[in-house]
């Protein structure tokens, strides 16, 4: 709930007494993905901090990870942080719908900076334009 509501100093008092970092609730998600959930920013970067061993690939109920959730609500911010710290883009949910195939434009240039496969900007952009089914 914390991390939900981006209270940072309830989240870093509760890291600092040893809470379970990777504890999800009854809908399968960790304090991670209600804080990007919630577009806390700052909460997902206190989580992601390498000395609390949070994992930046865990997966709800539905297999959506944070960078799932970041990318399909235009969180670019905290889609950019969460690759840099070890996210995968190539994962897919339960309905097998990988990151890329969100509908986020922006994703194209940045995934193309950090020389993903072509076929990831490529995917995005068809995605954005409603032209995917073209590519399949």
């Amino acid at each position: 709930m914390a991390a939900a509501e981006g209270n940072y100093r309830v989240v870093e008092l509760l890291l600092e007494e040893g809470a379970d970092k990777n504890q999800k609730d009854r809908w399968g998600n960790t304090p991670l993905q209600d804080a990007v959930n919630a577009n806390q920013g700052p909460v997902v970067q206190l989580l992601l901090w390498l000395e609390h061993g949070v994992d930046p690939n865990v997966s709800d109920c539905d297999m959506r990870t944070p960078l799932h959730v970041a990318a399909s609500e235009g969180y670019d911010k905290i889609v950019e942080y969460l690759i840099a710290k070890g996210s995968n883009v190539n994962v897919e949910d339960n309905n097998y719908d990988a990151i890329i195939l969100s509908n986020i434009e922006q994703k194209v240039a940045f995934l193309n900076q950090r020389r993903k496969t072509e076929h990831v900007a490529a995917f995005c952009g068809a995605s954005s334009r409603g032209e995917l089914e073209k590519m399949l």
